[in-house]
């Protein structure tokens, strides 16, 4: 259930390189990345050619809240997921752990971050690459796929459950999917019906099974 707001975007590709200027092309990987709200409360999505990303990070670091690799997407055709499991991976480690279950103000810097991050992990869940163990109010616990639980290995990671809406996930995931179709241009109907497919597996209401039982979410 949402939280007392009704909409929330990592923005739309641009196709254009913010450092350069430069038309990025169908085909073509870039670097995707959002930043802090300049103005308002919705974040800012600046899309860099890779060769103004040395180190694979984009140029300007001040107010970056998060950024990935994709590829700017010929609209009407989706072949496989733009963003790859790496991807997806790095983009969970760039959103961070969270320590307690408080709900940062809508619109914020770090409500978009928890946002992202949330959505990342339905994705890396439905992909089998996280796994739930359990949840504790709005927090998920999840460990990565090949992690021993504790003793032997490190305890659950934390994702806090922003009170996204079914729409606002799929708002998401369809903005990470669409690498460079453009703000104008009508979503691809496959990453569309991909998006309702994570959504459908990854926010439906049956229990989890966690060590072989089932854990009520």
């Amino acid at each position: 259930m949402s939280r007392g707001f009704n909409t929330v975007s990592i923005g739309r590709p641009t196709r254009r390189c913010a450092q350069s200027g430069r038309a990025l092309v169908t085909g073509e990987k870039y670097l995707a990345a959002v930043y802090e709200p300049q103005s308002g409360d919705t974040p800012e999505r600046r899309d860099y050619s890779m060769e103004a990303c040395p180190g694979g990070r984009p140029p300007t670091k001040d107010g970056l809240i998060a950024c990935w690799r994709t590829t700017v997407h010929e609209g009407g055709k989706k072949d496989r997921p733009l963003l790859d499991d790496d991807a997806l991976a790095d983009l969970f480690e760039q959103t961070g752990d969270v320590e307690t279950a408080h709900h940062p103000a809508a619109g914020s810097a770090e409500f978009h971050r928890m946002a992202l991050r949330y959505v990342v992990t339905l994705m890396l869940l439905r992909r089998r690459l996280l796994i739930q163990e359990g949840q504790k109010g709005d927090l998920l616990l999840v460990r990565q796929k090949g992690i021993p639980r504790p003793p032997e290995g490190p305890a659950a990671l934390k994702v806090l459950d922003p009170g996204l809406d079914e729409q606002m996930v799929l708002d998401i995931i369809t903005q990470l999917e669409t690498g460079g179709v453009g703000p104008a241009a009508e979503e691809p109907a496959a990453a569309t019906a991909a998006a309702e497919v994570t959504v459908t597996a990854a926010v439906a209401t049956e229990p989890a099974v966690v060590g072989g039982r089932e854990v009520n979410q």
